[in-house]
């Protein structure tokens, strides 16, 4: 009877301790799972701060792998989405990432956006000594943020020159600013000539060329305004995307077709909708003008922010003939809008 009660009392016993520890590691999970989330929606929420307030941030995300992928507006993880919206955002998972408004400014609207980017390291490849290829160069660069201000840095480099068997990259870890206003000015005046960089791990290669070449990441430009870029992915295959501005590029370099279509998606119809209200307000303001020729002025204003309601309406960000005409447009309204600025209507 004895060795019956002992023998009960230790199968008891392991019972009752397989239960508490199920317990324990089921609170351990919890509590894992909810710093989980307060780390999401802190980021959320600095996201919508940055976005509000123009002053650019840190935030640790703790494990580079918390966040699964983007897929816009979405970051999918393990535990819960968190959509970002209505912020349009340009996220790059990592670990320590640094957060930053960015902004497409046609004088009478501004297009705001947000980088959330890890540590980054960019070399342009500009192949030729054109005005266009370099100009692009600084034109994506621009899009990109200037990281002086925070500890998850976004470089910039240009390669690569040849010696002999040997690739040689003009990287010096250079902040954007001083790399558009210095280094892409004297390369650019001085005529240097650069060959295709061999890829190398932890770097985002451009390549630029006004003709194709064989490149995983490629821009040749149509004019100034447009072009296409060919991208060599070993998963999704090759990919050719046409690009209007240089945040398409920069989208695309990012996140791919999600993050260009998404951004494409949030811009036009963003400009949609302030096309309609500076349209209201310029026929508005031509009403009450007693300058005759600010009422001809807002005039044509209304007319072109018209037109460019209807392209945006009609047109598919993807076919080159309507993107022509929708930049076109673009250019017209932002023209016609210094004119009216210079006259001070």
């Amino acid at each position: 009877m004895q060795i019956f009660k002992i023998i009960f009392g230790v199968i008891l016993s392991a019972f009752i301790l397989t239960i508490l520890l199920r317990f324990s590691l089921s609170y351990e999970e919890i509590g894992e799972s909810s710093r989980e989330v307060e780390i999401l929606m802190g980021l959320k929420k600095t996201i919508e701060d940055v976005y509000t307030t123009g002053i650019s941030t840190d935030f640790d995300l703790g494990s580079e792998d918390l966040v699964n992928f983007y897929s816009p507006p979405n970051l999918v993880t393990s535990v819960t989405d968190v959509n970002l919206d209505p912020v349009p955002t340009l996220f790059v998972p990592g670990e320590r990432i640094s957060i930053h408004r960015g902004e497409y400014d046609l004088g009478w609207w501004k297009f705001y956006f947000v980088h959330a980017l890890p540590e980054m390291r960019i070399i342009f490849v500009p192949l030729g000594t054109s005005e266009t290829v370099w100009k692009i160069a600084e034109n994506i660069t621009k899009y990109l943020p200037s990281t002086e201000n925070t500890d998850a840095k976004v470089r910039f480099g240009v390669g690569c020159n040849e010696t002999g068997e040997t690739q040689t990259y003009l990287f010096l870890n250079w902040e954007r600013d001083y790399f558009i206003r210095t280094v892409l000015t004297y390369l650019f005046v001085e005529g240097y000539e650069f060959v295709q960089c061999k890829p190398i791990e932890g770097y985002r290669i451009i390549t630029i060329s006004e003709t194709p070449v064989d490149a995983d990441f490629q821009v040749v430009p149509i004019d100034d305004d447009m072009g296409y870029v060919y991208v060599r992915d070993i998963q999704e295959g090759s990919k050719t995307y046409l690009y209007k501005n240089p945040l398409d590029i920069v989208s695309i370099l990012l996140g791919g077709s999600k993050l260009y279509d998404y951004e494409n998606e949030r811009f036009l119809k963003e400009l949609s909708i302030a096309s309609s209200l500076a349209s209201r307000e310029s026929s508005l303001l031509r009403i009450k003008a007693r300058n005759p020729d600010c009422n001809i002025i807002y005039s044509r204003f209304t007319q072109v922010l018209g037109s460019l309601k209807s392209e945006i309406e009609e047109g598919n960000y993807r076919n080159e003939d309507d993107m022509k005409e929708l930049n076109k447009r673009i250019r017209e309204s932002s023209g016609i809008y210094q004119e009216l600025e210079e006259m001070g209507c």
